[in-house]
């Protein structure tokens, strides 16, 4: 459906308990249809195990019917408001013994500071795929993934490059198979591109060497853009 907003589309899943996969693209809803709200008991999706919904981004009052509807969601893809932190935190820890993949990607508005950040703090059993920009993720909560094979991790700041690199030194994440990073400064703001200035340009190679020596060790393979704009930049 491609006029659909987030918010009837929380309503269509509402009349739907025996969908499995919900795979859609949405445009805001610019000719959203009406449908009257209803109340289902909490569960009322309990088959629906993924969602991959793109195109307009969910609020935390439609995450949280969502959470609401699917209680064992294992793959989940969405774009995310600001408000969002809060209710991610709690579908995190309500979803964490059955999530299997993440991909969560945010509007270019900055988050608050909240102490909701980072938001996976509890054991992740069986996720395997993992893609979330900074701050909703930390190099810190990857101690909860002992499973993660791939792993998407953008806009930390170079302190996380570091840690991240000692992490997988020191045997994190032993089922891990492949990274894709990209880091910032701690003075970036938000819209800006990695490695603006030459200063940001040498401190993301070093990172970027320093993952891929660790990394190397362990048969990972690791994308970065650091690495292939120095590249690009000698040929």
């Amino acid at each position: 459906w491609e006029m659909l907003s987030p918010q009837t589309l929380i309503e269509l899943l509402s009349r739907w308990p025996r969908i499995q996969r919900l795979r859609c693209k949405l445009t805001g809803g610019e000719h959203d249809v009406s449908l009257p709200t209803l109340s289902p008991t909490p569960g009322f999706c309990a088959a629906l195990k993924e969602i991959d919904v793109h195109g307009s981004p969910f609020n935390a009052t439609q995450l949280g019917r969502l959470l609401s509807l699917a209680p064992r969601i294992e793959e989940l893809s969405i774009m995310v408001m600001e408000d969002c932190g809060p209710m991610l935190l709690r579908c995190m820890d309500l979803w964490s013994p059955s999530l299997k993949c993440i991909r969560i990607s945010k509007t270019m508005v900055s988050f608050p500071s909240d102490d909701c950040f980072p938001i996976i703090r509890n054991p992740m059993p069986e996720l395997r795929e993992l893609y979330m920009p900074a701050p909703l993720l930390a190099v810190g909560a990857l101690v909860f993934l002992p499973k993660l094979e791939k792993l998407g991790y953008s806009r930390g700041e170079y302190s996380q490059g570091v840690e991240l690199a000692q992490f997988i030194e020191r045997g994190g994440m032993p089922c891990l198979r492949e990274i894709d990073v990209s880091f910032l400064s701690a003075t970036a703001t938000e819209g800006s591109y990695p490695f603006e200035m030459d200063e940001d340009k040498h401190i993301g190679l070093e990172i970027s060497l320093q993952l891929r020596r660790v990394c190397g060790n362990r048969n990972v393979l690791v994308k970065d853009e650091a690495y292939h704009e120095h590249e690009a930049c000698h040929l």
